[in-house]
């Protein structure tokens, strides 16, 4: 906790509506086809496709190119893969953080974005699973 103190960082202890939640995210990550992904979203050139002779090294791979839409609709495939509405609070704070994680990897180089850009029009109060456990109701056994 020292660490997160010095840089005025608040430790935030998740419930178990976050647990499941966060689980379930970790669970789809480590699921993912992300080889897939990438080659039907950004695919190699096709002289390096089913190589027969040694592994491509770093030389063959540094002048390939992909363009920016194959990157883009990578980046979404893969976030919608492993993030679903549950983790976002509703399908439209999904699909504004979806949409913010496109944009952002079409940014030319020195533009960046805000978290500000990121989060507007996105509702936190949906988090359901970051809100703190009910206690119980008085009089309840």
């Amino acid at each position: 906790g020292g660490k997160a103190k010095e840089r005025g960082f608040r430790r935030v202890r998740v419930g178990p509506d976050g647990t499941r939640v966060l689980r379930g995210v970790l669970s789809r990550a480590k699921r993912c086809d992300w080889a897939r992904i990438v080659e039907r979203n950004c695919p190699l050139p096709a002289r390096f496709r089913r190589r027969k002779e040694r592994p491509l090294a770093v030389q063959d791979v540094t002048g390939m190119y992909s363009d920016q839409g194959g990157v883009r609709r990578c980046v979404v495939e893969a976030f919608r893969a492993v993030f679903d509405k549950e983790a976002f609070g509703s399908e439209r704070n999904l699909d504004r953080v979806v949409e913010k994680a496109g944009e952002f990897v079409t940014l030319r180089h020195k533009e960046n974005m805000s978290l500000e850009e990121v989060m507007e029009g996105v509702k936190v109060n949906d988090f359901l699973w970051l809100l703190p456990p009910s206690p119980p109701a008085s009089g309840s056994p």
